[in-house]
Parts: structure tokens; sequence; C-alpha cells
């Protein structure tokens, strides 16, 4: 849970009043400019266009000002990776099955578009604006787009997205980093040939990502090794060591946090009483039980018998 002062909060409506202002600002401008423009067309009774005048002016009444500029500015996009099943993506009079692993680009600003779904299916969608995706207005318009299973980019977001969805939200301060990785393996996706520092981290964070979920998966096997986490994931073992560098830990603390994890959750589980503790230290991944006491009181500041009787 995180907690905001009263600080936090006159900044927050601070900044969203900033930005109320300034999209009344550039309402208020831009509908005087266009609605100058309106006045000029019926006036210089052009053919045809006192028809448009009318049905523009039905359509733009017809929506709220804050969706209007909304999508005039963002363009908004839906990218969508299709886990299992398969779906059926139209957009513009064409059609584009989406298998599993695949992933599709619809953009509502192009035109309406359905997805279908003949058999269950599970489908992330990530809503976001067209320019942080930098979609090209040439290219990427030949919509619905679809993006090939065996991308790497697209492989790496799913493993992202999956590790993000089995581990605890981020705070506040690792938000926007998340959300950035998210655009930039998007991106990335979208345009593989075109590499930048941006889109590598977000390659690296992803990696990193999909190697703890591995880690934590596989943690109970005693010879777990760097090599096998490595070929799991098409890199080297060098690479796995300097991602993890990279994140203040070796390789080798990180499975010994996640066996640690595992085996205090076992000893705190009710159901897990009658096991002895050595039996719960090898079902972990810990051959020596003398070196996993000493671990854990290390860890923890106490043997593992006494996080056993400990209240729960």
């Amino acid at each position: 849970m995180v907690d905001f002062s009263l600080w936090d909060v006159y900044r927050n409506l601070l900044l969203a009043a900033r930005w109320t202002v300034l999209l009344s600002l550039v309402a208020f401008i831009g509908g005087g400019l266009v609605g100058l423009l309106l006045l000029i067309a019926r006036m210089a009774k052009w053919p045809g266009a006192e028809r448009a005048v009318a049905g523009y002016v039905q359509l733009f009444q017809g929506t709220p000002l804050l969706m209007q500029l909304f999508l005039a500015y963002f363009g908004l996009a839906l990218f969508g990776i299709n886990t299992s099943g398969v779906a059926l993506a139209r957009q513009r009079g064409r059609e584009a099955p989406v298998h599993p692993g695949e992933a599709v680009v619809l953009r509502p600003a192009v035109g309406p578009f359905t997805v279908l779904r003949p058999t269950p299916t599970t489908f992330i969608g990530i809503r976001a604006p067209r320019r942080a995706l930098a979609l090209d207005a040439g290219r990427f318009d030949e919509a619905p787009q679809l993006v090939a299973g065996h991308t790497p980019a697209l492989r790496l977001l799913t493993a992202y997205l999956a590790a993000m969805r089995a581990g605890s939200p981020p705070g506040p301060e690792l938000a926007d980093a998340v959300v950035d990785h998210l655009l930039q393996l998007v991106t990335l996706s979208l345009r593989p040939h075109v590499p930048s520092p941006a889109a590598d981290r977000g390659v690296r964070a992803a990696r990193l990502a999909a190697l703890k979920v591995d880690i934590a998966r596989h943690s109970s096997d005693p010879t777990l090794s760097v090599g096998a986490a490595a070929a799991r994931h098409g890199i080297s073992p060098r690479y796995v060591h300097k991602l993890f560098e990279d994140d203040g830990r070796t390789y080798s603390q990180f499975v010994l946090e996640a066996r640690l994890e595992r085996a205090r959750r076992e000893l705190r589980d009710p159901r897990t009483a009658a096991r002895t503790v050595s039996a719960i230290a090898g079902s972990v991944g810990f051959g020596d039980v003398s070196y996993f006491n000493r671990t854990f009181r290390r860890r923890y500041g106490m043997t593992p018998t006494e996080a056993r009787s400990r209240p729960r």
C-alpha cells in the first residue's frame, strides 16, 4: 500500500490543473480557427460545402470535447497479443487471423475494428499513444498489421508481461520505468531493424524479468545452473551474469534468495508442519542442511526452527 502526503495530493492537483488549462486553450484556439474556416466555407457557397459543414458539426457535437482532443493528439493504437486460441481481427475490410504467440496492431483512428474469438482465447491488449509507438502513417495505416510470433522482441514482451502479472504491482517509483520498457518492446516488435539505446534498455529489462520468473520456477532443482537458464532463453551465460550485475546482485545471490524465500514460506505453511527442516531444505534446492541453516539465519535473523515456531 502506498501512502500519499498532503503535499503529494496538492502537487498532483496542480499538475492536473496545468494540463486542464493547456487543453482548454488548445480547444479554444483550435476551435475558433476551425469555426472560422467553416464559416468562410458556408458563406462562399462552394459546391457541397454546406452539406460537409453540417456533417462535421453533427459529428463533433455528438462527441465529448476531451475525447476529440485525446484522439486528435494521441491517435491511440491497440497492440494485442494472442497468447492462446485463435482470434480474427477485422479493420477497413481486411481480415487477419491471429494465432497463439502473434500480435496485431489496430488503430481506431484508421476506422472501426472488431476482434472475433470463435474459440476460447487469452488476449493481452496494450493501448498506447500512436506517437509513443512511432507508428509511421504510411506504413502502419495498413491495418490490421500482424507481428509474427517468432519476432524476438515480441517474445520478450510476452515474457515481460507474464513476469509483471506474476509478481506484485510495481510501486510509483518503478511504474514509469515499466511503462517505458513496455513501449520500447512494442516499438521494437514493430520495427525490429531500428535499434536504439532506449529499446536496448527495454530488451534487457524484459530478459532479466523473464530470467527471474524462470529461476524462481526451477529454484527447487539442486542442479540449477547459469548455463541451463541461459540455454532456455537462448542467450549466453556471460550475458546472464551481466544482466544480474546491472541489477545490483549476482546470479548466485538471486538463486539463493529465491530458495530461502521459498523455504521460509514452506516453514510458515501449516500444511507442512509434519515435514522436517531437512526435508524442506532439500525440496527447495539445498543439498547441504548445515549451509541452509547458516544462510537462513544470516538472511532472516533466526533459525529455520525458530521461524516455524513464530506465530503466524
